[in-house]
């Protein structure tokens, strides 16, 4: 009876014992997942800034005619049209680098003087509108495109703006030098804490490319259409003051490492 009863006690000793063990070594394990899983990492940003002279400028014109009958001003607009277009030739530019954009009419309509609303049943002229795009590869050609465009049939400049035709190779030498910025910094970071930067294990990039504008011109300027007071004082000077500048390429990497 009484070795029955060690014997239990025993028994239930070791099932206490063994309990209590399970639980220690499933606590064990688990944080040695939570360790592999989680290594300590550092986060840096690097950041690189490619300046480079632009080579190619794009030009927008815009055409504006009015008159009563709407013929008439669609006519005039595409005669416009072809003596803007025809500068391709005088400037030597491709023919596949100019583009007529879309063609819009608006009918005008006068106010009332006593209600001050539109009279939306008895048109008083159409409005015909048209952009035309020139891409010019010699970008010391832009003044003289300025100057001629708004004597031969464009009453406006929507935009001009500079481009780099080897952006693309520009912009990957800028994202390499972003992130051997930020692996620099990691490496400066670890060392000043007694550490050292392993493998990468995050890399994420972004970017902003912000560009010099040439002139952006609006409004009537050779008499087509609309006021010419202080829309024609714009255009005064157009063949000075524009200079290339450079075009600002950036590069934002941002990266994490394992800290060892």
């Amino acid at each position: 009876m009484t070795c029955m009863a060690l014997g239990s006690k025993r028994f239930i000793a070791c099932a206490t014992f063994i309990g209590v063990l399970l639980p220690s070594a499933a606590q064990a394990e688990q944080k040695t997942f939570v360790e592999l899983s989680q290594p300590h990492s550092i986060t840096t940003h690097g950041h690189f800034q490619a300046k480079v002279r632009p080579d190619r400028v794009h030009v927008i014109f815009s055409i504006r005619t009015f008159d009563k009958a709407l013929s008439d001003a669609f006519k005039a607009n595409s005669d416009s049209a072809k003596s803007l277009i025809a500068l391709s030739d005088e400037l030597k530019i491709d023919k596949v680098d100019v583009q007529t954009g879309d063609i819009q009419v608006r009918a005008e309509y006068a106010t009332n003087n006593v209600t001050h609303q539109l009279n939306r049943f008895t048109p008083v002229g159409y409005t015909v509108t048209r952009n035309v795009s020139f891409v010019l590869n010699d970008v010391n050609k832009l003044a003289t495109l300025l100057d001629a465009g708004l004597k031969h049939g464009a009453n406006g400049i929507e935009s001009a703006f500079y481009e780099c035709s080897d952006e693309a190779t520009h912009r990957a030498a800028a994202r390499l030098a972003a992130l051997k910025a930020a692996r620099d910094k990691a490496n400066q970071l670890a060392e000043a804490v007694g550490g050292k930067v392993g493998k990468p294990i995050t890399i994420s990039e972004g970017y902003v490319q912000s560009s010099p504008y040439a002139p952006s011109l609006s409004g009537a300027t050779n008499g087509t259409i609309g006021p010419q007071g202080s829309d024609a004082t714009w255009v005064t000077g157009v063949n000075g003051g524009i200079e290339l500048g450079v075009l600002e390429i950036d590069s934002d990497v941002t990266a994490t490492f394992e800290l060892e």
